[in-house]
């Protein structure tokens, strides 16, 4: 189930929006708000999984609570905002989105409102276990430096799958936990996979990565690869 919070000052629109994804058996509307100071305090209370966000609402405009949502220690790793939005303006000073999973423009469509949402549904935990036995599989040194990048690498990914788009926002993530620089990260693991390269076997390069020529695995190739294996794993087990 997935927990949705509506901030839309238009209140036909508002309501419109709520009845239609009420529908779906996969969409709870925890809350529909008419402006900024509601929205921010309904959802630092209820912690939505995502929040449909028009930009210009009264009190505080969405730009605003995006800046403070980021701000928040608890909240600023989340990309669960998809903003729906008619203001050509406010969305030109969007700069800051790391909480912005995605943006729409008005009049948006409510099934390709839907759909979005969908994409943010909550994801089972993916345990460390699980993510060092695929490893191991595939004949890592579960013990090396790279190794325990990947691991924690693999969890996030899969977790905010919006990261694979941006690598280096992901090693960041990664040298922010170990206090290690980013750039180390990123070498560590680039050796861990060059060295899969070399010793990984046509079938597992068919089955797992659906590399048939002469491609290599790339970082960034990798991690989406694992991540669709995996979720598939935990879809059809």
């Amino acid at each position: 189930m997935i927990r949705v919070m509506v901030a839309e000052d238009n209140i036909d629109f508002n309501s419109m929006c709520c009845n239609y994804l009420a529908k779906d058996k996969d969409i709870e509307v925890i809350s529909q708000t008419l402006d900024g100071e509601s929205t921010l305090m309904k959802y630092l209370e209820l912690k939505p999984d995502a929040l449909l966000l028009d930009l210009d609402i009264p009190k505080l405009n969405g730009l605003e609570i995006i800046n403070t949502l980021s701000l928040d220690t608890n909240e600023k790793h989340k990309c669960n905002i998809i903003v729906v939005s008619g203001s050509t303006d406010l969305c030109h000073n969007l700069y800051n989105t790391s909480k912005v999973y995605r943006i729409m423009p008005k009049p948006a469509n409510l099934d390709d409102i839907l759909l979005t949402i969908k994409e943010l549904s909550p994801k089972v935990e993916l345990s460390n276990n699980k993510i060092r036995n695929f490893l191991f599989n595939l004949k890592f040194n579960l013990y090396s430096k790279g190794s325990i990048y990947l691991v924690e690498a693999i969890k996030l990914a899969y977790k905010e799958p919006i990261l694979l788009c941006d690598m280096k926002k992901l090693y960041s993530r990664l040298g922010n936990k170990y206090n290690v620089n980013p750039i180390k990260i990123q070498w560590s693991i680039r050796n861990s996979i060059e060295l899969l390269n070399k010793n990984i076997s046509i079938d597992v390069l068919h089955s797992i990565f659906h590399i048939y020529g002469n491609e290599t695995l790339t970082p960034k190739y990798f991690f989406t690869a694992t991540v669709e294996y995996l979720n598939n794993e935990y879809q059809f087990n």
